[in-house]
């Protein structure tokens, strides 16, 4: 298994009150917040082509959380 990537299953990032979910070493949905004010999020990416967020599940390398917007 390669030492860069986050296992399968629930995280904490350092961002303070994220979580993401990792599956099959993509990362799939988040929540942020807690208790009554806990809301899912899902992982985006700015495409410049199409001029707007476009959601996406890349591969879950420890840098990955730099690489895009929860929304």
């Amino acid at each position: 298994m390669d030492r860069n990537i986050y296992r399968d299953g629930w995280h904490d990032a350092k961002e303070e009150g994220l979580s993401f979910y990792v599956e099959n070493g993509r990362l799939i949905r988040g929540t942020i917040g807690e208790g009554a004010n806990c809301r899912t999020v899902y992982p985006y990416r700015y495409d410049k082509k199409q001029k707007c967020y476009v959601r996406v599940e890349p591969s879950a390398r420890y840098s990955v959380l730099d690489t895009v917007s929860w929304k």
